[in-house]
């Protein structure tokens, strides 16, 4: 079961940053950072990339329990072309992505679609730059859900 949970989060989740009008068609899943710096060779920017990052326990720990709780965690990566994170011009463009993209997942606008597939809504838990990526400047945003976990 976590591992449908799982992909159905990390679809949903690149689903929502794919409405982002200028990343539309360029955002991709992956495993790990070394599938994302295999990815980047091939994106134009601005382009995004999610990683699952695991699900971590919550509750009692009791390993008898049925449906226990978990936090479901993913970083999404954004990369923008150009290098040197104090590029002021750079930073503008990251920053209006990054809140589009935060707009984007939280969908204040369509309440009904705000929950993620687990049912709770995604959790903001922090954004900042990546430094640089071959020709590209990444910005990392990281989200979270509760999930259940059958075992």
């Amino acid at each position: 079961m976590s591992e449908v949970i799982a992909t159905a989060c990390v679809e949903d989740i690149s689903g929502r940053v794919g409405e982002v009008s200028d990343v539309t068609g360029k955002v991709f899943a992956v495993l790990s950072q070394d599938e994302l710096a295999a990815q980047i060779k091939h994106i134009r920017s601005p382009a995004v990339g999610v990683i699952y990052n695991g699900i971590s326990p919550i509750g009692s720990g009791d390993p008898q329990a049925k449906g226990m709780g978990g936090i479901l965690n993913v970083s999404i990566v954004l990369f923008v072309e150009g290098r040197g994170i104090a590029n002021l011009d750079l930073k503008n463009e990251a920053t209006l992505y990054l809140d589009l993209m935060r707009t984007a997942i939280r969908r204040k606008d369509r309440p009904s679609e705000a929950r993620a597939p687990g049912g709770h809504f995604w959790r903001f838990a922090g954004e900042q730059p990546a430094g640089s990526v071959g020709k590209y400047s990444a910005y990392v945003q990281r989200w979270a859900t509760m999930v259940t976990v059958n075992t």
